[in-house]
């Protein structure tokens, strides 16, 4: 079947295209505006977090490869899947304000794209765009919470590799934690040695390498899968590289450019692995040269069936993408607007210092440590017992209005973010309710540490669940006030871990249900 081109809008044609021109400026405007502190907050992680900074070059690479299809591509009337998609993006839009979750709302401007696409160019068109469009999803940052267990499973994994190849190497080595001990001198695997800085490009690259094969779909799939494999095994050789100049050379090998130097040197090893990979494949499975192979568009894909559509239907999908879009606009002005019912609460300062034989010493945060946190009242108290000569740390951080950027810092970003190293993480039942527990390290110091959250009166120590109270509470009672609530403890090198664990219940069970009295009361 011979395509034809995407015809220009001249004439005639502007004049019955312009309310669909109308729809689409509209669309834009809709979710732009009600999205513009997402798109402020991934400007900014692409500018500041090395491991996103390629999310400046999606679009145009993403806009280019849409290009290429421009012969094969032709005007359909709207198609209902517009309405479809414009429903997703919505409803993604209004949960993401609601919650303060930034992916939600990135995410749903993917979708908006998509949909767009879905009322130029039909279901034909956007089925033939799909895999080019899907490469914006690597733009988009991982949420804080995913990225730091991701990278925690990553830094041991990449340790534990390293250690065994620095013993192939001759050299005695001990591993604790995500810390190689070489005797003298103690090497720290830290975030950003995680591997993470390599993974997510990487498997850009690699999505845009199977998506450029259009040989065997398999050989695709296993491309891009491999740049996993690929990541975690040439950045724990790194590691592996780098303590043996310490060891043969000393510590300032391992700082200043030799170190950032070394980092690009294994990026683009792996991009060349990437490449040496796809072309073995290619021999090995195809016979054939991989050259036959490379580009953007097959034979299969520039087959475009245009579907037939009544001229009511078509009209009825764009006036739905309009009303989608004014309903988006006015719920999402609704969420930014609505007066919130800010409940009373008793000033944290009069919280007692005597629970049974625990006796506590408030310790006042800084002005500036607290205006940068953005907290409303708080609690910082140093506990200790005559049956427990360890002190106990109890934190407790209230919001009265939680909102994006206004609320709790989870523990699992804010522990990393303060130069500690997370061991294990686990959850556990005290008195029958769930807590997070915690194995922090830095520079051979551990602490334990219990944290959960309470919300409008409801323990909750999943953070994802506690999104979902958050959203319900402020649709039905208009209320986001919310508490992070904290206990860590020193755990001694001598210290049974059992005992920390004693230590953390015992007190918990007291400032749980303590703390309740100093918080806004259930809806």
């Amino acid at each position: 079947m011979k395509s034809r081109a995407l015809k220009g809008i001249s004439g005639a044609g502007l004049k019955t295209e312009i309310p669909r021109i109308f729809v689409s400026m509209w669309v834009l405007f809709v979710f732009t505006y009600l999205s513009f502190g997402a798109l402020l907050e991934l400007a900014r992680r692409w500018s500041d977090e090395p491991e996103y900074g390629h999310g400046w070059l999606v679009p145009f690479i993403v806009a280019y490869l849409c290009a290429q299809y421009r012969e094969h591509v032709h005007r359909q009337p709207p198609s209902a899947m517009a309405v479809v998609l414009m429903i997703v993006a919505s409803l993604m839009t209004f949960i993401g304000m609601v919650s303060g979750l930034f992916l939600l709302v990135q995410l749903a401007l993917v979708i908006v794209i998509m949909a767009l696409v879905a009322l130029w160019l039909g279901v034909a068109g956007l089925r033939l765009l799909l895999w080019p469009l899907g490469f914006l999803i690597f733009c988009i940052p991982l949420p804080y919470v995913i990225e730091v267990a991701f990278t925690a499973k990553l830094q041991l994994l990449s340790s534990r590799i390293a250690v065994d190849v620095i013993r192939m190497m001759g050299i005695v080595v001990y591993l604790s934690g995500n810390v190689i001990d070489l005797g003298p001198v103690k090497l720290q695997v830290v975030e950003a040695c995680s591997g993470l800085r390599y993974l997510y490009p990487l498997m850009s690259l690699g999505y845009l390498a199977a998506y450029c094969y259009q040989g065997s779909l398999w050989i695709r799939g296993v491309i891009f899968v491999a740049t996993i494999p690929i990541t975690v095994v040439l950045n724990s050789l790194r590691i592996a590289v780098m303590a043996w100049l310490v060891e043969h050379f000393g510590l300032a090998v391992a700082e200043g450019f030799f170190h950032d130097f070394e980092g690009w040197l294994i990026f683009a090893l792996c991009m060349v692995l990437l490449a040496l990979l796809l072309w073995a494949l290619n021999a090995i499975f195809t016979r054939h040269s991989i050259w036959q192979y490379l580009g953007v568009t097959s034979s299969e894909s520039v087959a475009y069936t245009a579907r037939s559509i009544s001229r009511p239907r078509s009209r009825a999908a764009l006036g739905g993408v309009a009303l989608l879009s004014a309903l988006t606009l006015i719920a999402g002005y609704a969420v930014a607007h609505r007066q919130l019912v800010i409940p009373p609460a008793v000033h944290m300062s009069s919280f007692p210092l005597e629970w049974g034989d625990w006796r506590g010493e408030h310790r006042p945060l800084s002005t500036g440590v607290a205006e940068s946190l953005g907290i409303d009242d708080y609690l910082f108290i140093n506990f200790s017992a005559t049956k427990a000569q360890v002190p106990v740390n109890f934190y407790v951080a209230y919001y009265a209005n939680q909102r994006a950027g206004q609320s709790p810092h989870s523990p699992k970003v804010c522990i990393p973010g303060g130069g500690w190293q997370i061991e294990t993480i686990t959850r556990i039942m005290v008195q029958g309710q769930a807590v997070n527990r915690v194995v922090i390290a830095r520079q051979g110091v551990k602490q334990l540490v219990y944290y959960g959250f309470m919300e409008r009166g409801q323990w909750a120590a999943d953070e994802y669940w506690r999104k979902w109270l958050l959203l319900k509470d402020f649709l039905v009672y208009g209320r986001s006030d919310g508490a992070l609530i904290r206990l860590t403890t020193p755990l001694h090198t001598q210290e049974r871990i059992e005992d920390a664990d004693a230590r953390l219940t015992d007190l918990f069970i007291h400032l749980r249900v303590g703390i309740t009295a100093y918080l806004p009361a259930p809806p």
